[in-house]
């Protein structure tokens, strides 16, 4: 399966109807946009980064994660939203479990021990991050009773 841009409308499969208005319109500011679309680039990108952290892994186009974490990223944004109220009585026992399952998930992908699908285009790191040689490491000389030289430190 290729991977996928999260929407608005896939969040809306997470979220009931009338809460995820109440979470798009509740605690703005005047003048401040509708919350959801940052939302959703914060989780994409926290999960990009635990998928990147595992040198297994090939991400796919920017904006985009594997279908199997679909759900957690909905689980994150979800949380994120109701983070922002000033109200924590939606945040139910069993949607703090879901979130404590769905960050355990991204901490096993960060160690390699989840599988993902690799995309169908994955994205290469640019060609001059292949190719530039790291640079040396020079190891100083440790000091000692006989060193009375300390130059440099």
């Amino acid at each position: 399966m290729p991977w996928i841009s999260l929407t608005v409308d896939d969040v809306a499969r997470k979220v009931a109807g009338a809460e995820l208005e109440a979470l798009r319109g509740a605690a703005l500011g005047s003048g401040q946009p509708d919350p959801l679309p940052g939302l959703i680039a914060d989780a994409v990108d926290k999960i990009r980064g635990y998928a990147g952290a595992c040198s297994r892994n090939r991400l796919g186009p920017p904006g985009t994660i594997p279908h199997q974490l679909v759900d957690a990223a909905l689980v994150l944004i979800r949380n994120s939203a109701l983070n922002r109220l000033p109200v924590d009585f939606l945040n139910t026992a069993p949607r703090q479990k879901e979130y404590d399952d769905a960050m355990a998930l991204l901490h096993d992908l960060a160690a390699c021990k989840f599988s993902i699908e690799t995309p169908d285009a994955p994205v290469e790191p640019p060609a001059e991050m292949l190719s530039t040689p790291a640079t040396s490491c020079v190891r100083p000389r440790p000091l000692s009773r006989q060193s009375r030289n300390s130059d440099g430190l």
